[in-house]
């Protein structure tokens, strides 16, 4: 039976609920959660981006606590304190005190003992004064209380107070970007951080693909020791206010983008970053001081052809320097071509590897009617019935028929291998992808009417003549033909092919009405009006809307779902890794970039 309330006696307050979660990431971040906690703790931060969010605020509440004023007591209190306790005891005893108890009172052994009088002060003051004498006190005493508070609070209000300093300004306004200075002081803004992310310079990184420091390889990261904090905020301080305004902006850009992207170019960042604190301190000084991002672009450009070409083998390093200068230009873009397309087949294959080592057939070729539309779709977009109107090499073709028939013969896994060639030559041929008309293509001069006179003579006639009689390359030379003269010296031509919707042929008009047109927003459907009237933009412009609402075009487009052949075959872009303040080590060039 639970005992009652006693009178006079407060109930305590029902303890508010707490977290459990964020009690251990309280004690993860205070490094006081055992071993094998810690390591799940982390997992659960890699794979959650709420929870990093919540970790990282309270990582940044902690940072606030240093920088809160601390109470200083002065040298002298203790000595102060103790002084007082002997000559409060002597006014506070009154001279006719009565006698000390009969029974005796034995103190500690251990350490003296002050004794006062059982009785509280304001027993005194009821037997010296009288009733009225101690209300007139009171009321003395609130009226001095209130006019002291209120010439302190005058005071304080009058009182300039002082300005915060730099670095409590910064670290509320902007703690990420101080955070992220090593990564960002390499960078002039989020134009240049795409062109880094370009395959020949660190787009094709094993770094960006892999993403060792979600695998646990923390070997490439091990620059230098992290940077103090007020380090970072007097390095920002000494930078001009061009610098920081621009440094601010990228910033808010970079981490205005979606998710998916916004990692990936944090990935590009990281890897930049380690290679450019690889450098010697003159290749960092070159690039770092250069005076715009096209001069730096230019710089890093040329320091990772030359870091390349020294890691080629001996042989082939003979080989290049034996070269004219057009003919290595063109042999090292040969050589890069072959190591990137090495390195997309390694990257497909350890992606599936469980996959193919199942021998899984692989979609959409499990499905016999989608396969044969797959089958279908190659022959009439690659022209191979059609000889001397192949779009193929003859590389290719032969590379694309052997793949073929070793996935019709041997089955299984097999496809894998047809359905990623398939879908790269289908990416590279997409120019040519485009609905013939209605009526009769523009396959001739003569389908050009009264400009047929223009083209066929001079340069004109040696960029068209090789494609005539084909489509739509015939109509693609001609306009691109077209396109280089001034504008008040084109000549008027006639449609050449479909830019409005009634002009497409069936079944491709009947699945855009039905499954496309639905999908499309009202913004959108303006923006692909847009474009009609104008070949090839209109056709193309359709083909883009249908791939983000994952229709397939009949004809111009592969066969099933264009998410599913992007995500199967197409070139992987990274998972995200988590915020990379909470990981990336600052690189030892930043304070001596100068």
């Amino acid at each position: 039976m639970p005992e009652p309330p006693q009178p006079g006696r407060h109930s305590p307050d029902p303890p508010l609920p707490v977290d459990p979660l964020e009690e251990e990431l309280v004690a993860y971040l205070d490094g006081e959660l055992p071993e094998e906690e810690a390591r799940l703790i982390e997992q659960r931060l890699a794979n959650d981006p709420d929870l990093r969010r919540r970790a990282l605020l309270l990582k940044k509440t902690y940072d606030l606590l240093d920088y809160l004023p601390q109470p200083v007591v002065s040298e002298n209190f203790t000595t102060r304190t103790l002084e007082k306790i002997p000559a409060w005891r002597a006014t506070a005893t009154p001279a006719n005190a009565p006698e000390a108890p009969a029974h005796p009172i034995v103190p500690s052994t251990s350490q003296p003992v002050l004794m006062t009088d059982t009785r509280s002060a304001s027993s005194y003051f009821t037997i010296r004064l009288a009733p009225w004498k101690i209300s007139i006190v009171l009321v003395l005493c609130l009226i001095c209380g209130a006019l002291s508070g209120y010439g302190l609070l005058s005071w304080t209000l009058s009182a300039p107070y002082p300005p915060p300093s730099a670095s409590q300004e910064l670290l509320l306004s902007d703690h990420r970007l101080i955070e992220m200075l090593p990564y960002y002081i390499g960078v002039d803004d989020l134009a240049f951080l795409l062109r880094l992310a370009e395959p020949e310079l660190f787009g094709d990184e094993p770094l960006v693909e892999n993403n060792p420091s979600r695998m646990g390889t923390s070997e490439a990261f091990e620059l230098s020791p992290p940077f103090k904090f007020e380090e970072l905020v007097r390095e920002f301080q000494s930078l001009p206010a061009s610098r920081q305004a621009a440094l601010r902006e990228f910033d808010r850009e970079l981490f205005a983008l979606e998710n998916t992207e916004r990692e990936y170019l944090l990935r590009i960042l990281e890897t930049y970053t380690l290679w450019l604190s690889r450098l010697s301190q003159d290749q960092q000084r070159e690039i770092l001081s250069a005076k715009n991002s096209a001069e730096r672009l230019q710089r890093i450009r040329e320091l990772r052809e030359h870091q390349w070409v020294e890691a080629l083998p001996p042989e082939h390093q003979k080989r290049l320097r034996s070269l004219s200068t057009q003919d290595r230009i063109e042999t090292i873009r040969r050589l890069k071509r072959q190591e990137s397309n090495r390195r997309e087949t390694w990257s497909f294959i350890r992606r599936h590897a469980e996959e193919i080592a199942a021998n899984r057939i692989p979609w959409p070729f499990h499905d016999e009617a989608l396969r044969q539309a797959v089958v279908e779709f190659g022959r009439q977009a690659f022209q191979l019935d059609e000889p001397g109107k192949e779009r193929l090499t003859a590389n290719e073709r032969q590379r694309y028929l052997s793949t073929l028939q070793a996935a019709e013969q041997t089955g299984g896994s097999a496809w894998f291998s047809y359905g990623r060639e398939i879908y790269n030559l289908s990416r590279k041929y997409e120019r040519f992808l485009l609905p013939p008309p209605q009526g009769k293509p523009v396959i001739e001069y003569a389908d050009l009417g009264p400009s047929a006179r223009l083209l066929e003579k001079d340069r004109a006639q040696s960029l068209t003549a090789p494609f005539r009689g084909r489509w739509p390359e015939f109509a693609l030379a001609v306009l691109d033909y077209i396109n280089t003269l001034p504008t008040h010296e084109r000549p008027k031509l006639p449609p050449l092919g479909p830019s409005r919707l009634e002009e497409l042929p069936q079944p491709l008009r009947h699945v855009i009405e039905r499954e496309l047109w639905p999908k499309l927003r009202p913004r959108e459907r303006e923006a692909l009006a847009a474009w009609e009237g104008k070949w090839p933009e209109y056709c193309r412009e359709l083909r883009k809307w249908a791939g983000f609402h994952d229709v397939s075009l009949p004809g111009i487009m592969l066969p099933g779902s264009p998410r599913r052949w992007d995500a199967l075959y197409g070139t992987r872009v990274p998972e995200p890794s988590g915020l990379p303040a909470s990981k990336f080590p600052p690189f030892a060039p930043l304070l001596n970039r100068k």
